[in-house]
């Protein structure tokens, strides 16, 4: 099976794994290109300003563009982007094989939010009407049921937005009125994710994954 993004093939998967995880060992597949910019917030002044990440590099120093303040890494952290940036370095995206949510759109979106954000157990089908690709999902020992059109729906949207408020996570932009959507969450310790879609939906999704998986 190909994934929907760049074709490339998925490999076989584990009994109990899902062809998503499965997919995500494909090193030159597009899910796993690395996001080279983040938005780092200045812990003194609060300021945000968005930077380009090196591909092969950790940041170590940063001096805020605002107050002047130096950032250095906080224990445990390898740089400063992944102390105060939205997203973590490339080095470490690799290294976890992290799916780049600005990749993904249509169904393989879907399937990362139920996987990532919801904590399904998730299996690729076949929709019997359309002949489409599709995907089942289900927590341990429950009855399967159709992955929720999480970039599409208004409906799944909403529950996907309730699931954010409930880890600690807050919308912080409007809808625009047309045109491609931009959306900014905050939690409760001040970190910052946005992602962008043609929809707010699909923006919505984006910005999830960032800040459960980033």
């Amino acid at each position: 099976m190909a994934c929907l993004s760049c074709s490339t093939n998925w490999r076989g998967h584990e009994k109990g794994k899902s062809p998503l995880m499965a997919h995500r060992l494909d090193r030159h597949c597009c899910m796993l290109t690395p996001i080279l910019s983040s938005s780092i917030t200045c812990p003194a002044c609060g300021f945000t300003r968005e930077e380009a990440m090196p591909e092969n590099a950790c940041v170590h120093f940063y001096e805020c563009t605002n107050c002047h303040s130096f950032l250095h890494p906080r224990p445990g952290d390898c740089c400063v982007v992944c102390s105060y940036g939205s997203t973590r370095c490339p080095p470490r995206q690799r290294a976890g094989s992290i799916p780049n949510p600005d990749a993904l759109a249509g169904r393989d979106l879907d399937i990362a939010v139920a996987q990532y954000v919801f904590g399904l157990e998730v299996e690729a089908r076949l929709n019997t009407r359309t002949r489409e690709r599709d995907a089942v999902g289900r927590h341990a020992k429950q009855a399967w049921a159709r992955v929720a059109l999480y970039g599409a729906n208004k409906a799944a949207s909403l529950n996907l937005e309730i699931r954010l408020e409930e880890l600690g996570w807050k919308r912080m932009t409007r809808p625009r009125a047309t045109g491609p959507q931009e959306v900014v969450l905050v939690d409760e310790d001040g970190r910052m994710v946005r992602a962008r879609g043609e929809s707010l939906s699909e923006a919505l999704c984006r910005a999830a994954l960032k800040a459960v998986i980033l």
